[in-house]
């Protein structure tokens, strides 16, 4: 598992000088209960690629006027810098920064000093911290090979591609790769039961960028009639909850209710209704025309990558589009994954992060984006009936 760094430290109490008038404060502290000295400091670091994240727990400073600064220098250079400056969280008794830009893999010395006028106990820590190191390609391991002409009989070589992710997924171990050839592949791919290293994470990439895509959605089923309801609504027979649909490349706007359908409080131009008692999809163009004339496409796919509970995978180079819920979401005790250089477009989340568990995942230079989204009011897209 991916963790953090911690340090406790607990060096001698220092008594500083004191005025009177500072007595007679810390008198009047003392009789409401109050601790006006800082005690215990505790430094959590949080790696990452290009930057380490601190954190600094303490306990007492009641009268919130204790200060937090640091330094820092790569391990074996002579030169300290001084960081940026800590930011306090007083109800929470936390003191916050981050070190960016550095240099992924390598590892630095960082150095905490707390002061408080009150005195201090554990004014000085001292830590040594590594930026994880990026890894997106492993020379030596076992690769896998995918195609939109393999088959899942096939032994998954460069030769003898598998024909689905998901088969070479069931393949692959730490320090191994996933190679996915271009093409269309119509598949939500689970990642689970797999976990690389630090050193040897599991690889799934695009053999060429962007050129592997994973496509979520279908048109209307063949032989769909459009029923003119009433004024510009259409309605259609369709035996799933699509969740997510585009007209002419452009998103649709989602309602709940056929009675938000006929008011649109949202006051958009294209919007649909799914009544899954029925089973039929209800529309508005916002042309006042027939949807005949107009080309949909449907999410019959939640996610492209579902990321449950692994750690240490790498999702690199994919076109990722047309998904209900999510082009990649991560649930479960899923950390230090990274996705990397992708393309998201066309749903109601390009990257979801659906679990209080989940820790030091990498969303990292990817190109997220939707069509059609600017159509829609700031108020309508909060109010949208995505959850």
């Amino acid at each position: 598992m991916c963790k953090k760094l911690s340090s406790y430290i607990f060096p001698a109490i220092i008594i500083p000088l004191t005025s009177v008038l500072l007595g007679i404060s810390s008198f009047t502290y003392a009789q409401k209960g109050w601790h006006t000295s800082t005690e215990t400091s505790v430094l959590d670091i949080y790696p990452n690629y290009n930057s380490l994240s601190l954190e600094l727990s303490y306990k007492g400073d009641d009268d919130g006027d204790n200060n937090a600064h640091f330094v820092y220098r790569r391990l074996g250079d002579e030169k300290w810098r001084n960081g940026v400056n800590m930011t306090p969280f007083r109800e929470s008794k936390l003191w916050r920064a981050s070190i960016f830009p550095l240099s992924p893999g390598e590892t630095y010395e960082v150095a905490v000093t707390v002061d408080d006028d009150d005195g201090v106990t554990g004014n000085k820590i001292k830590m040594v911290a590594r930026t994880r190191p990026l890894i997106t390609e492993n020379k030596n391991g076992m690769k896998y090979y995918v195609s939109t002409v393999g088959s899942d009989n096939n032994p998954g070589t460069k030769e003898k591609p598998f024909k689905s992710i998901n088969r070479a997924i069931n393949k692959v171990r730490a320090g191994g790769e996933v190679i996915v050839a271009p093409g269309i592949y119509k598949e939500k791919v689970v990642l689970e039961n797999i976990t690389g290293t630090p050193e040897a994470p599991v690889v799934i990439k695009s053999e060429k960028e962007h050129k592997a895509v994973l496509d979520g959605s279908v048109g209307l089923p063949s032989g769909s009639k459009w029923n003119k309801i009433e004024s510009d609504i259409y309605s259609t027979n369709l035996h799933w909850n699509p969740n997510y649909i585009t007209m002419d490349g452009l998103r649709m706007y989602l309602y709940r209710s056929m009675k938000e359908l006929r008011s649109n409080p949202s006051n958009v131009k294209r919007c649909f209704y799914y009544d899954s008692e029925n089973k039929k999809l209800f529309v508005r163009t916002g042309k006042n025309d027939n949807p005949e004339k107009h080309h949909f496409l449907l999410s019959n796919l939640d996610e492209g990558f579902i990321f449950n509970s692994v750690s240490y995978v790498v999702v690199k180079g994919f076109e990722i589009r047309n998904h209900g819920t999510a082009g990649v979401s991560i649930v479960g005790n899923s950390d230090c994954n990274a996705v990397i250089n992708n393309v998201i477009h066309h749903a109601p989340y390009g990257v979801s992060i659906r679990s209080e568990w989940a820790d030091n995942n990498a969303v990292w230079f990817n190109n997220i984006w939707e069509e059609g989204l600017g159509d829609f009011s700031w108020r309508a897209v909060k109010a949208s009936g995505y959850p």
